[in-house]
This record gives C-alpha cells, structure tokens and sequence, in this order.
C-alpha cells in the first residue's frame, strides 16, 4: 500500500481516496450502522487478507475519514478515538476487513 499510494500523482490518490470513502459510505447505509454518541471510542479492525503483507500496509486512515464523513463519527482527534487495535489474517477464499467501534461504558 505504501509503495503504492506514494509513487502516484496526488489526483490519482485523491480518486482513490475519494473511492473508498464512498465505499465506507454506502458500507454504513447498506447495515444501517448507527452514528456514535459516547466518546471517547475504541476501534478494532481485523483484515482477512488474499496474502501475507506487512501489517503496517493495512491502513485505517480512509477508513477512518469516511466514517467522518458518513456522519457516523464526529471527529478523529485522540478526543473521540483513543485506542485502535488492528490484526491480519490470511483468508483467501473471502479476504475482508471488519471494523469495529466500541463505545465505553461509564
């Protein structure tokens, strides 16, 4: 990923960008992913992927963004999201990524 995304024009990675955030959105409409209320909030992601890569290339960023952007977070400052936990795992006959968020119960 990280090769990928810096040896681009920046309006390529802008499209890209802008691709994913539009998947996360209808991601959210599609299960009716409700927006959070009580922060600050934890998230956890799990990556099946196809192959073996370093975990660092599994990025939250856009993923993060457009949950900002379908209104579903407010911000991502470490105000609303103060721990994030990511794990990879082979899987290649369904390769997927499954986010969480876990709001804290006071």
């Amino acid at each position: 990923m990280n090769k990928f995304y810096q040896q681009r024009h920046w309006s390529i990675r802008k499209k890209l960008v802008d691709e994913w955030h539009e998947l996360v959105f209808y991601a959210v409409k599609q299960y009716k992913i409700k927006k959070v209320v009580n922060y600050p909030i934890k998230v956890e992601a799990v990556f099946y992927l196809k192959r073996s890569i370093d975990i660092d290339n599994c990025t939250l960023k856009t993923i993060i963004d457009g949950l900002r952007y379908a209104y579903i977070l407010e911000e991502d400052s470490i105000k609303y999201i103060n721990e994030i936990n990511k794990k990879t795992f082979l899987d290649k006959e369904n390769p997927r990524m499954e986010i969480t968020l876990i709001e804290y119960v006071n």
